[in-house]
């Protein structure tokens, strides 16, 4: 019985520690996995906003091939004074939820004609295409910028 009245809560003491101890790797642990929640959904964001933009930027070129309207906009606002000169915003191909997109088309030179065209009998015009898609809250965005060489006839007014 005189052991008893020597113990004065040692092992109280210890395991209140330890438990604090636990407490504190617990509570860490969870906060750095809450962090790696985040990035990896800002990585899938990311991820999404840039293959819309790919996707936008593929639709938009196919469109060009069939309907040239908007590339013989583009080369005739270049040969109007830079202060008078529109953007072309031609219109979105792709739908994507919740993304927002902005498609600008600009002509920027006559450059030789794309490869198994004609030198005698085609240009070529580069046109740069800029595409920038965001997800809506989310903070995520891409910038895309497409060169465009089109074979267009030499002799012609029209492409």
């Amino acid at each position: 019985m005189k052991f008893q009245q020597y113990q004065s809560g040692s092992s109280l003491l210890f395991c209140m520690v330890f438990l604090v101890i636990l407490s504190v790797l617990a509570i860490g642990t969870m906060s750095t996995s809450y962090l790696d929640e985040k990035m990896a959904a800002n990585v899938q964001f990311k991820n999404q906003v840039f293959q819309a933009g790919q996707s936008e930027g593929q639709g938009q070129y196919d469109h060009y091939t069939i309907n040239h309207i908007y590339l013989e906009k583009a080369y005739q606002e270049r040969q109007k004074e830079e202060a008078d000169r529109e953007v072309i915003a031609p219109p979105k191909q792709v739908k994507h939820e919740g993304i927002e997109k902005e498609i600008e088309l600009s002509f920027t030179a006559t450059v030789q004609p794309p490869s198994g065209f004609s030198f005698d009998v085609f240009q070529g015009l580069m046109y740069d295409q800029d595409t920038v898609a965001s997800l809506k809250g989310s903070g995520s965005s891409s910038d895309q910028t497409l060169g465009i060489n089109y074979a267009a006839p030499k002799d012609s007014t029209k492409i």
